[in-house]
C-alpha cells in the first residue's frame, strides 16, 4: 500500500498537495 502511494507522489506531487489541502479544507469546514 505504501509503495503505490510513494509513487503517486514521486510521480504527481502536484496532486498530493491539492489532496492534502482539500482535506485540511474539508477538516476546517467539518469543524
Amino acid at each position: 500500500m505504501m509503495r503505490p502511494s510513494a509513487n503517486m507522489m514521486i510521480l504527481k506531487p502536484s496532486v498530493g498537495k491539492m489532496t492534502l489541502t482539500e482535506l485540511s479544507t474539508k477538516m476546517m469546514t467539518s469543524i
